[in-house]
């Protein structure tokens, strides 16, 4: 079976083009007002700081992530792993933010960590109801698991 993405295809804009240009461009902004003498560059880079760190914790760490059903493939751009769907132990969405990141628990360490966490494709409903792709992954991890999809079914943050 061919792999099928369950990522989104803005996954690097949002993962590195977004984050070095706004950075770099709020950046030298704000230095250019501290060296005019502005008094509202101090606020910028409070700003720029906290915006920085938000991309920090929740952009850059994303991930594509794909499937055939029985595995995982993700990649961060520079290495790749595939991990057995039997190895995930838990799949949860985060749906008060606009990417819905989704973030997979795996039983052993991977090359990334325990924590997986990508941005899926987009669903304007899933504040509401969750994500496709949550339901999707929790299904095939209970296949894999050889489990019911009601024993694996978690409440979503």
């Amino acid at each position: 079976m061919e792999p099928r993405y369950l990522s989104s295809s803005l996954t690097f804009v949002y993962k590195v083009l977004f984050p070095v240009v706004w950075g770099a461009g709020f950046g030298f902004g704000t230095v250019m007002l501290f060296r005019q003498g502005v008094p509202e560059a101090r606020e910028l880079l409070a700003l720029w700081l906290i915006a920085m760190g938000v991309f920090v914790w929740l952009l850059i760490p994303l991930k594509v992530v794909s499937t055939d059903g029985r595995s995982l493939f993700v990649s961060n751009y520079l290495r790749s792993a595939t991990i057995p769907l039997s190895d995930v132990e838990d799949v949860r969405e985060f749906r008060w933010i606009n990417i819905n990141p989704i973030t997979i628990r795996c039983r052993s360490e991977t090359v990334f960590g325990q924590k997986i966490t990508f941005m899926p494709t987009s669903d304007w409903l899933a504040l509401f109801r969750g994500h496709e792709v949550t339901k999707e992954l929790r299904a095939m991890v209970a296949r894999a698991n050889e489990r019911g999809p009601a024993q694996s079914a978690r409440r979503s943050w």
